[in-house]
């Protein structure tokens, strides 16, 4: 194809140039062809490039937007037969190039209704013909009074803007951005320029409302993303401004970015276009709220004097004498401070103030009033915004150097949807919407300050290549103590960052039936306000975190395990009778339930429910799991509730137990592409299993459950082998979890202490498909009994954890037992990889149509 580079020769240049180049050669193309086709049949016409290929911004399969500009109107079959002697050769080279033909009149007439072909105009570019009809064109737009109101242009700017963000997303925080229309992206760069072009021809002086400084920042970032763009274009193969994950790593590569022992060259490459899209934002904000406000756009608050150092003029904070922020710097952060008074931002003037102050960064880190006035800062209401400032205006880092190591830092997993500094900020707003959810937990904590510089600086030990909750409480203690937290404050900030995932992990791993899980959590809080804080924390983490790292299923193991190491604390660890009170409440409220059905049948089998499952499970759940058992008789009959939720399916398996019954069930959810987020099994006394499964379908109105009744009753059979079945079943091609690395070992912990009654086989590794299937064939295949399961998902890791027991209801005692269980099951995990690894089939399974 026409636009086809080699990736190398593209590596060293500029994305100015890149872009540059070849609109050159599309110019020299379309200068031939339209002399070769046009000649003299239509002497009194030009041709312009509008748009991006206007501004010379082309990239390989960018759209060509071209204008014939006529003298006169021609006649439709004319044109139509000049113009697509020049179209077929583009469209023939993969350019989505397409036209307008107008005369001057027609275009000033479209320019003052059509906003978007007005902004086109502003970056016409005479390619070629008539130039005395391209200067023409040139004057009457510049002359046009209609064309000229720029309050009306600026206000529809503003309102397209605004849409275009809610749309697309924040190029400068999310994981997959969008190049171009994403706030933060290329399309805020031309935003700000259109807006500049059209202000330079107004009549009336407006302020400067954008600095030298800015405009050079815009610059770089412009130029640096318009050449990720343009290298995306080529690996796509089409047009293409998502740069999706499956992209990132061949762009680093392109981009000539390294790595180190701490950062591989994708996490490097990404950073640094997260920092070039938050330049673009944070300039791009800034000069449309100077812009609107100057402009009478939006309504401004009255001009008032704060106090003897600020001031606010038609909605911007400015400082009264600037000359005093050299004598005293942490002014600056009471600048910052006042911004959560109201809904402004700085005045170009203050920010460029603040930005050219860097050079007193040590002494505002040295000060205890700006120490003070951070901590303040923290725990408003409007802390997310004021934060998401303070980054932006590269303040935070200078503040809090040790935050340089996480701005714009991805992590690369299915839970985090932002940024590590935009999660941590997210994680603070998270909190402070807690103190008003959450007012009796939060009455247990007395030390607000170490909760909200926890929440800050809970991840600030990632990207040092160890274990982030042990390296950020060290970091974290260094920064408590830097602000001179007393020494409980500082030890309290320690310990809620190295445990911060604890509370997460226990909650959805292990069974919390058992009595002692509670109390050797709340053995290691030590103080109702040490577990206040905590389970604070974590909640404003998980939600921060993204759609899937919060869920109402998280939720109610948190509470439950956060209220039982309460009762602990509170009441001693001898056998919580709150279990005893809600046993007999339940039992009275199923009777009750019972008595009320129409021909209810009173040898219900309530003798078989066991305890555990009672207290997990709600009273209207019980009363249908019974009444789908009473369908059950022979080994062959299976019963498949689907109840449907937010964001995931409650699945409920219920059928005669038997040895590797949850491996077959878990076999066949894989088949059909049921990702398992969580799974329950309870054994009824008279042999019934009843297994929860809560999944997510591979498409949002999947409707085939009934295809796990026909797969169980040929597999119980005999008429299917499950195990091949998985052999020859692909991933599908939107699977959104990463490819399994092999070189990362699983994690097999064989535990027999935190159960009084079960071996515990926690296992944690990468998911691939059909592996818990794999492992639990193993397992049950080792002469094992799995009691229970807690099966989890976090980000692309996967926690299993089953509670077994021997063939005689014993613990794994053995230890040479143990090691061999532990590597049979490290075998199949392997296994698993490599079978994800090299397909049967090449490329993923297409979804098929819902």
């Amino acid at each position: 194809m026409y636009m086809a580079m080699n990736f190398t020769s593209g590596r060293m240049i500029t994305g100015a140039a890149q872009s540059e180049s070849l609109t050159q050669r599309i110019d020299e193309e379309i200068k031939s062809l339209f002399y070769e086709h046009f000649g003299d049949r239509l002497p009194g016409c030009t041709l312009i490039a509008l748009g991006g290929y206007g501004r010379r911004d082309l990239c390989p399969y960018s759209d060509l937007d071209l204008l014939l500009l006529v003298e006169r109107r021609t006649t439709r079959k004319e044109i139509t037969a000049a113009i697509e002697d020049i179209l077929y050769p583009l469209w023939d080279k993969g350019f989505n190039a397409s036209y307008s033909v107008r005369t001057v009149k027609e275009t000033l007439h479209d320019a003052k209704d059509d906003f978007f072909f007005r902004t086109s105009l502003i970056d016409a570019r005479y390619i070629c013909g008539s130039d005395l009809l391209a200067t023409k064109l040139t004057h009457v737009l510049e002359k046009k009074i209609s064309l000229r109101n720029t309050r009306k242009f600026v206000s529809d700017l503003l309102s397209h803007t605004h849409k275009r963000h809610a749309k697309f997303g924040d190029t400068s925080y999310i994981l997959e951005p969008d190049l171009k229309e994403g706030h933060g992206g290329l399309r805020d760069y031309q935003t700000v320029m259109w807006a500049m072009k059209v202000i330079s021809q107004t009549k009336n002086k407006l302020p400067d409302l954008i600095t030298p400084m800015d405009i050079h920042e815009l610059g770089v970032a412009h130029d640096f993303i318009l050449k990720i763009r343009y290298l995306l274009h080529e690996i796509s193969g089409r047009k293409n401004d998502r740069m999706y994950l499956e992209f990132q790593e061949v762009l680093a590569k392109e981009m000539v970015f390294s790595g180190s022992d701490v950062e591989t060259s994708v996490e490097t490459f990404m950073k640094q276009f997260h920092r070039q899209a938050l330049t673009i934002k944070s300039i791009t904000d800034s000069f449309l709220f100077s812009l609107a406000h100057t402009l009478n756009l939006t309504k401004s608050p009255a001009d008032r004097v704060i106090d003897e150092h600020f001031k606010l003029t038609a909605g911007q904070l400015t400082f009264t004498n600037p000359g005093e922020v050299r004598r005293s710097p942490y002014l600056i952060m009471r600048a910052f401070e006042h911004l959560a008074a109201g809904d402004y931002t700085f005045s170009p003037s203050a920010r460029f103030l603040i930005r050219k102050s860097f050079d007193l960064a040590e002494d505002l880190r040295n000060s205890s009033q700006a120490h003070e006035t951070f901590l303040r800062i923290l725990s408003m209401k409007k802390s997310a915004k004021i934060l998401t400032c303070m980054l932006e205006t590269g303040l935070l880092e200078l503040f809090i150097p040790e935050f340089e190591k996480i701005k714009g830092r991805t992590i690369f997993d299915l839970y985090h949807t932002y940024t590590v500094d935009l999660h941590s900020i997210q994680t603070v707003a998270e909190l402070n919407a807690l103190e008003e959810s959450e007012p009796e937990i939060f009455s247990r904590v007395n030390d607000r300050n170490a909760l909200y510089l926890s929440a800050f600086l809970h991840d600030i030990g990632k990207g040092y290549g160890l274990k982030h909750e042990i390296v950020g409480a060290d970091i974290a203690g260094s920064i408590s103590t830097r602000f001179d937290l007393s020494g409980d404050s500082v030890d309290l900030v320690r310990f809620l960052i190295h445990n911060h995932i604890v509370m997460a992990d226990l909650a959805t791993k292990l069974d919390l039936t058992e009595e002692r899980v509670a109390v050797e959590f709340a053995r290691k809080m030590k103080d109702p306000q040490r577990l206040s804080m905590l389970y604070l924390l974590t909640v404003a983490d998980s939600k921060a975190t993204g759609p899937l790292g919060w869920n109402e299923w998280k939720e109610a193991l948190l509470s439950e395990l956060y209220a039982k190491a309460l009762h602990v604390m509170e009441k001693g660890i001898f056998k919580d009778p709150a279990n005893t009170q809600l046993l007999e409440r339940k039992w009275e409220q199923l009777m009750r339930e019972i008595a009320r059905k129409p021909g209810h049948r009173h040898a219900r089998p309530l003798w078989a429910l066991p305890q555990a499952y009672i207290l997990y499970s709600d009273t209207p759940d019980i009363i249908r799991h019974m009444d789908l058992r009473s369908r059950i008789d022979g080994p062959e009959d299976i019963e498949v509730d689907v109840t449907l939720k937010d964001k995931h399916v409650t699945l409920t398996i219920i059928t005669r137990d038997r040895p590797g019954l949850f491996s077959m069930l878990t076999g066949i959810l894989a088949m059909n592409h049921l990702e398992i987020i969580s799974a329950k099994v309870f054994t009824w006394l008279d042999g019934v299993a009843v297994d929860v499964f809560k999944v997510i379908p591979p498409w949002p109105d999947f409707s085939e459950w009934h295809k796990i009744t026909a797969q169980f009753k040929k597999a119980t059979t005999g008429n299917m082998d499950i195990r091949a079945r998985l052999a020859s079943t692909k991933a599908l091609k939107n699977n959104d979890q990463n490819a399994p690395n092999a070189t990362q070992k699983a994690s097999i912990t064989i535990d027999n202490e935190t159960s009084d009654f079960f071996t515990l086989v926690e296992i944690r590794a990468q998911n691939s498909l059909g592996m818990l299937y794999h492992v639990s064939r193993t397992i049950t295949g080792f002469g094992l009994d799995i009691h229970r399961a807690f099966v989890s998902r976090n980000g692309d890791l996967g926690s299993n954890v089953f509670y077994v027991v021997d063939a005689l209801g014993e613990k794994i005692e053995d230890e040479q037992r143990r090691l061999k269980l532990s590597a049979d099951i490290q075998r199949v995990i392997d296994d698993s990889w490599k079978r994800e690894e090299n397909p049967l089939h090449d490329g993923g399974q297409e979804i098929p149509a819902p």
